[in-house]
């Protein structure tokens, strides 16, 4: 599992900063972003908190519902002179940086010219803003670990299970081998498993359980649940005591799809 970078770290919450800024300036909610560009739930809220980063398919369906730019969302997409210092000297867009380059001491030297005095306080106020947020937010989140997730799993009453609905979250914890990592939905595992914990799981290939904590996958619902083996069917149980049992046919009939992931750990996401 890969480390997160000092860099990502701040990208992510700069991104989920100017996210929660235009949506918020705009009346949006999450379900209007999901119903708009068709991103999964799950992985809207992981922008929304700061654990993960946009693909650039998913930013530029934001930017264009939000009607703004890529640049405004999300940082990686920034010339590295910030867009809002360049526009007080009134000269944004005539530097030839892109995304992936960085300024050149010329262009720094032209910023430098062109300001005026009380706008070059500014840029230098600015920029000393950036380094304090930036070296914060690596003294609060420390070293991360990036754990890709797919879609989420219902503690609760069912959620679609989708391969392709992946996101990467964060977590202060270096994860076990695991064959799958999901995201809890729900309130139905508490206390032991919260909404919004990262759970890790296998596939041990077992037949049979006895209370095991599993995610049984249902044709086009997952569950997280305690899993008893009983005559030709399954029992998932619930450890909160509000939620009823869910009994399914074992061995599935023809029509139906089963398969039963093994948890064998889960951390907090950051």
């Amino acid at each position: 599992m890969a480390k997160s970078s000092p860099q990502d770290l701040l990208n992510r919450k700069l991104f989920s900063h100017n996210l929660n800024k235009y949506m918020s300036a705009r009346g949006v909610r999450q379900i209007d972003l999901h119903n708009s560009t068709g991103i999964p739930k799950s992985t809207i809220t992981g922008y929304v908190k700061g654990t993960s980063l946009p693909t650039a398919g998913n930013l530029q369906k934001m930017a264009d519902f939000l009607n703004i730019r890529k640049s405004q969302l999300d940082p990686r997409f920034v010339d590295n002179i910030p867009h809002e210092v360049m526009k007080l000297s009134g000269q944004v867009g005539t530097f030839s940086n892109t995304s992936t380059s960085s300024p050149t001491p010329s262009d720094l030297n032209q910023l430098d010219q062109k300001l005026t005095a009380d706008n070059r306080q500014k840029w230098v106020q600015y920029g000393h803003s950036l380094l304090e947020e930036q070296e914060t937010a690596v003294e609060e989140l420390g070293i991360t670990y990036d754990v890709e997730t797919v879609s989420s799993l219902a503690a609760g009453l069912g959620f679609s299970y989708d391969d392709d609905d992946k996101t990467t979250v964060q977590v202060t914890n270096e994860p076990p081998r695991h064959d799958i990592a999901s995201i809890v939905d729900g309130d139905s595992m508490l206390p032991n498993y919260h909404d919004g914990d990262v759970v890790y799981l296998i596939d041990k290939g077992i037949s049979n359980y006895s209370g095991q904590v599993c995610a049984v996958v249902v044709n086009d619902k997952t569950y997280l649940k305690r899993v008893y083996t009983e005559p030709h069917a399954l029992r998932l149980v619930s450890i909160n005591p509000k939620y009823s049992d869910i009994v399914i046919d074992f061995p599935p009939t023809e029509d139906t799809h089963i398969k039963i992931f093994s948890v064998i750990g889960s951390d907090r996401v950051i």
